[in-house]
C-alpha cells in the first residue's frame, strides 16, 4: 500500500511538473531548448489532455515510433492519432527516412492521422515531399507549434479560450503542412 501511495505523490509531481513547463514554453519558446526529451513527451501530452483529447504516453524505450496516442470522438465515432516527437539537441534532423516510417506505422495501424513534431526542423527532403506527406494524413510541426500548444494550454487553464474548431483540426493547427 505504501508503493501505492508513493506512486501516486510521484505521478502527481511528474503532472504538476508538466503543467508548469508547458506555462513555461508558452511564455519563452527559448525554454525548450533546456527541456529534456521525455519531459517535452510529457509536455505534448499535458497540452493535448487539456484541449480535449484522451491521451497516452508511451514508454520512454521501445514505444513503436510513437510517442503520444491522442483520441476523441468526432460525430460519434472515435479517433485516433500518433504523435511522434523529435527533441534532438544535437542539432540533428529528422530526413524522410524517419517521416516515412511514421507514416508506414500510421497506415498500418489504422490511425486517422499523424503528428511529426521537431524542434530542430526537417532535411531538406523532407519539404520538397510536403504536399506527398500530407496526402498520406501525417502533419509535419516545428518548434512553433509545440509553442502554440502551450499557449492554448495555459489559455485554456485559464478558460480564456474554448476552440470552436474540431480536435482532430485544432491538433493539425499551424503546422507545416
Amino acid at each position: 500500500e505504501e508503493e501505492d501511495i508513493s506512486l501516486n505523490e510521484v505521478a502527481l509531481v511528474i503532472k504538476a511538473l508538466s503543467d508548469q513547463l508547458c506555462e513555461l514554453v508558452a511564455k519563452n519558446a527559448d525554454a525548450l531548448n533546456q527541456i529534456e526529451w521525455r519531459d517535452l513527451e510529457r509536455v505534448v501530452a499535458t497540452t493535448l489532455e487539456k484541449l480535449g483529447f484522451k491521451v497516452e504516453l508511451t514508454p520512454p524505450a521501445k514505444d513503436g515510433g510513437k510517442d503520444v496516442i491522442a483520441s476523441c470522438i468526432v460525430e460519434n465515432k472515435e479517433m485516433r492519432f500518433y504523435i511522434e516527437i523529435k527533441h534532438w539537441k544535437k542539432g540533428g534532423r529528422p530526413g524522410l527516412k524517419h517521416i516515412s516510417e511514421f507514416i508506414e506505422l500510421n497506415v498500418r495501424e489504422s490511425t486517422n492521422g499523424g503528428l511529426f513534431l521537431s524542434c530542430s526542423g526537417y532535411t531538406l527532403d523532407v519539404y520538397s515531399q510536403l504536399s506527398e506527406i500530407k496526402y498520406q494524413h501525417v502533419h509535419l510541426g516545428q518548434k512553433e507549434k509545440i509553442v502554440s500548444l502551450c499557449q492554448q494550454y495555459v489559455k485554456r487553464k485559464q478558460g480564456l479560450w474554448v476552440s470552436q474548431l474540431p480536435l482532430p483540426d485544432l491538433l493539425f493547427e499551424n503546422t507545416l503542412n
